[in-house]
């Protein structure tokens, strides 16, 4: 399983969909998928990017934790919080452009290379949110 197109009458990816599916690189997600469950990429470490639609409101706990190959990914608008350790050990993440969300306690605890950040509004930060992040820029601000 290295490439997936999701069907388009799916609007949900339950709890550990994609739990260690390691070999997989690239995945389509329908924009009537509203939830992404917990897990659900867990150990996914070949991902390199996917799109995350409109209509999800939450990066759930662990989403994406040890997607080491995992480089970029947008954060829709409509995207409410960012579940605890929702990018952990994400080593290769280079840009999260972000718009609008709340974070949890070390979301992106253990990515280790430059995070470059846009949107509209970032808060509820809290120091351990970034741990071991070599650049946090937000809007231009470093």
């Amino acid at each position: 399983l290295t490439n997936v197109v999701l069907p388009n009458d799916i609007t949900s990816i339950s709890n550990y969909f994609f739990y260690n599916c390691s070999g997989l690189t690239s995945i389509i997600i329908p924009e009537n998928v509203t939830e992404i469950g917990n897990y659900a990429f867990y150990y996914c470490c070949s991902l390199t990017s996917l799109n995350i639609p409109d209509g999800v409101k939450y990066i759930t706990v662990n989403l994406f934790q040890n997607c080491y190959s995992l480089s970029s990914v947008t954060i829709p608008k409509g995207v409410v919080s960012i579940g605890r350790y929702a990018f952990n050990y994400c080593y290769s993440l280079k840009s999260v452009n972000i718009f609008l969300a709340k974070f949890k306690y070390s979301s992106f605890a253990n990515a280790v290379t430059v995070c470059m950040f846009s949107g509209e509004k970032i808060f509820k930060i809290k120091p351990p949110l970034f741990l071991l992040l070599n650049t946090f820029v937000y809007n231009g601000y470093s």
